[in-house]
């Protein structure tokens, strides 16, 4: 599946299911965001959803650099100058870099990935055509139809 671009996971807990008469797929709300895209304050992106006035959750961002465990660094050798930060202790890196991440999105949004507009439309044409022959198979061993058969009388 996506597992090059899953951070969490949750972007494979997808789950279908027939409802009258239809397929439904059912995902954590969030996910339709990463397959359209959100359109900054500043940089705008060609989808229905915007930030406008909220930023998004700081603590959702604090999360997953924590559960990532993703190491932060400013090092004298990539500026020429020492740390702004060196005082500081991980807690407060994390969350000063969270602050960093939420305003980057906040301001300049995020282009969709197109998960799931791209891949839905055909797991469901894939899931009609396997119950189709599943139908079909179905129906054939109920009325005793051979599988080397090439025409059925029903009489």
């Amino acid at each position: 599946m996506l597992t090059s671009t899953s951070t969490t996971g949750a972007i494979q807990n997808i789950e279908m299911k027939v409802e009258d008469n239809s397929i439904k797929v059912y995902a954590n709300d969030y996910l339709l965001y990463q397959d359209r895209g959100v359109s900054g304050v500043k940089t705008k992106y060609n989808t229905p959803h915007s930030y406008t006035d909220k930023k998004p959750p700081v603590q959702a961002i604090i999360d997953w650099i924590t559960t990532k465990n993703i190491q932060l660094r400013d090092e004298e050798r990539y500026h020429g100058e020492p740390s702004k930060f060196a005082h500081l202790d991980d807690d407060k890196k994390i969350e000063n870099a969270a602050w960093a991440i939420v305003n980057k999105i906040y301001y300049h949004g995020f282009e969709g990935k197109g998960y799931y507009s791209k891949e839905i439309p055909q797991l469901i044409t894939d899931l009609k055509s396997q119950f189709a022959n599943f139908c079909v198979q179905q129906i054939s061993q109920q009325i005793g139809v051979r599988s080397d058969a090439t025409m059925v009388i029903i009489s």
